[in-house]
């Protein structure tokens, strides 16, 4: 189905974009990465429930990005 295609190209940029996120000393709110990260995590398990594995994938990626923001954001 066309639509995994789309949703994993766009989370597949959003990874990449996240990577300068990842790397800056200056991170978002801790609520914001947490909140982010485990909406992800839940479209991660929608979409496999509709059986879109490659938006599975790029979601989890996506998910852990944003998981590693709020990791570094609470150690700080």
């Amino acid at each position: 189905m066309w639509q995994d295609y789309v949703f994993a190209i766009g989370n597949c940029v959003l990874v990449l974009a996240m990577i300068r996120t990842i790397c800056n000393p200056d991170k978002p709110p801790l609520g914001t990465s947490l909140t982010t990260a485990v909406t992800i995590l839940v479209f991660a398990f929608t979409f496999w429930t509709l059986s879109m594995y490659m938006s599975v994938v790029s979601s989890l990626a996506l998910g852990c990005a944003w998981s590693v923001i709020a990791f570094q954001k609470w150690n700080i």
